[in-house]
């Protein structure tokens, strides 16, 4: 059976490629946002990094736990996007 940890690694590195192909796009075309990507970028690789703390610290069932807590909020949330 595969980790949590190894399907989040390569989850990240999926999205880290498809990140760097987005950003040269937008570069090449000039149509970066730099006072809005400047901040989230810094934001993003700050989440990416405390993440990966607290799971290399904590261990498989709490990445298991927190990604399923995560998934029923996302849910419950579209669910009423839906329904109102």
């Amino acid at each position: 059976m595969i980790s949590c940890r190894t399907t989040s690694v390569n989850a990240k590195m999926v999205n880290l490629a498809s990140n760097v192909g987005a950003i040269s796009l937008f570069f090449i075309k000039g149509k970066i946002i730099w006072h809005i990507a400047l901040p989230m970028s810094i934001c993003n690789g700050l989440g990416g990094f405390l993440g990966a703390k607290m799971a290399i610290k904590r261990g498989n069932n709490f990445v298991r736990i927190f990604f399923q807590i995560l998934m029923v909020l996302m849910l419950l949330r579209f669910a009423w996007d839906v329904l109102t």
